[in-house]
């Protein structure tokens, strides 16, 4: 996972999971400080299943800073 300054492109910071495959991210928690990692194991050969045993599992690391509130459309 990679935060990238939007104007400039430059690497702002950078996490490292346990796990070969991320497939989303979302903020959460009380402050919306809290960024939870989902990761997935599908398809996995035996050797990268052997490097990375965690794959598969659900992440969560506390940031200095928040995401935003989601909103939700209704058409009602």
């Amino acid at each position: 996972m990679a935060c990238f300054d939007p104007e400039t492109g430059e690497l702002l910071r950078k996490i490292n999971v346990p796990a070969a495959n991320v497939t989303s991210c979302a903020f959460g928690g009380k402050d919306l400080k809290t960024l939870f990692i989902t990761t997935a194991s599908i398809s996995m050969s035996p050797e990268v299943a052997a490097k990375y045993p965690l794959a598969g599992n659900l992440f969560a690391i506390d940031l200095d800073v928040s995401g935003v509130p989601a909103f939700f459309f209704s058409d009602k």
